[in-house]
């Protein structure tokens, strides 16, 4: 059967007969699958992967791609907003707008603004471990700011301080509300404090036209490496952060259905040099690796895989820390111990105590402390041998 879903992707429950029922909603899919003793998987466009003619990659440069798909939502929206975190995702979008001179009319960066100010953390650019990703901020997104403010003024700079009223959301019923109707495919409490308020997703792009598009530049190219063959796949987490309130237009950059030939050119590169450089192949992610081991090797992985996408607009030296754990709670450390968020922590988790009840633990993170919704990623989609 054929699966329709949105551009970021739906689940799947699938009984003995092989027969797929989709879910807009993971946890509705979950709590489902749980009751009927099914199986659920993350389903994205998959029929688009399946049938790509592959014969078409390795012809086409990727800076070439990356500004047929600006021009492609350009032309789409009437007002564009880039949401900006620093990392070289993001910031490639933003370097391919101003380089091939294509109007961009706001950057929005989410962040903990009035805690910046010396309330949580210490500025230094010694520490990368990821309980330093505050310092990023001062180091890799301010002087981005500073440059568009003297060489682009034009364009719109929106910092949306989410921890601003923040109190007065921490309830069980907004916490519950905001987890299910943002479909928050993990429902870490990093994600979830960003989105209490959900008049803050109305404070971006505050313009009087309807037609706005906001772009999210998730995620590199996810490679695992099985009996000499390379294949690729899609996961559901990287979706967590696009999440915004309903009517909203949520466009991924690279993982795109309207320009299928980017993430595919994307996903042949990184493998590409994998395959030429076989020595590095230990980094990716094999069946069974173990989860430790995995987040030991993403880093080296994963800026690996910057040189190839983005080694024309990405400045290797910028400071940068380490990706986050699998909860994220050393990424956003300061939700989790700060003194004054503790009545938000106790309720954050009754609510996903009460929301995963009834859905199986083998779709929870195991883990002893909150229970969070495990990930979820679409079959494999062979890419390539090794063997020639």
């Amino acid at each position: 059967m054929i699966v329709r879903n949105g551009p970021t992707g739906c689940w799947v429950s699938v009984d003995s007969t092989g027969y797929k029922k989709p879910f807009a909603n993971k946890i509705t899919a979950l709590q489902y699958a749980t009751a009927n003793k099914q199986d659920v998987g993350f389903y994205f466009h998959n029929t688009v992967w399946d049938n790509f003619d592959q014969t078409t990659l390795g012809k086409t440069s990727l800076t070439y791609l990356y500004a047929e798909r600006a021009r492609q939502l350009r032309d789409k929206y009437d007002y564009l907003v880039l949401h900006y975190s620093g990392g070289a995702d993001s910031h490639n979008i933003l370097h391919t707008f101003l380089t091939n001179n294509i109007k961009l009319d706001e950057v929005t960066i989410r962040w903990p603004k009035h805690w910046l100010d010396g309330k949580f953390y210490t500025v230094n650019n010694v520490d990368t471990s990821a309980k330093n990703a505050p310092s990023e901020f001062n180091y890799t997104i301010q002087p981005t700011l500073d440059y568009l403010k003297k060489h682009h003024p034009s364009i719109k700079i929106n910092i949306v301080d989410f921890t601003d009223g923040l109190h007065s959301f921490v309830n069980v019923s907004n916490i519950e509300k905001r987890i299910v109707d943002l479909n928050l495919s993990r429902s870490v409490l990093g994600s979830v404090v960003q989105r209490l308020n959900a008049d803050l997703d109305r404070q971006v792009a505050s313009t009087s036209t309807e037609n706005v598009g906001h772009m999210f530049g998730i995620d590199k190219p996810s490679i695992l490496l099985q009996d000499n063959n390379l294949y690729f796949y899609f996961n559901d987490i990287s979706f967590e952060s696009v999440r915004m309130s309903e009517g909203m237009n949520v466009e991924p950059f690279y993982w795109t259905r309207d320009l299928p030939l980017l993430p595919m050119e994307q996903i042949y590169q990184v493998g590409t040099f994998f395959k030429e450089n076989k020595q590095f192949l230990p980094l990716l992610n094999t069946p069974g690796k173990p989860a430790a081991q995995v987040n030991v090797e993403i880093n080296l992985q994963q800026n690996l895989i910057k040189n190839v996408l983005y080694k024309h607009s990405w400045d290797f030296s910028k400071f940068q820390v380490d990706k986050p754990n699998i909860d994220r709670s050393d990424w956003y450390s300061w939700a989790h111990t700060s003194p004054e968020l503790e009545n938000l922590n106790k309720i954050f988790d009754s609510v996903m105590r009460d929301v995963t009840t009834g859905i199986d633990e083998k779709h929870l993170l195991a883990t002893d402390k909150t229970p969070l919704l495990s990930v979820h990623r679409t079959k494999l989609f062979h890419l390539m041998s090794l063997d020639n």
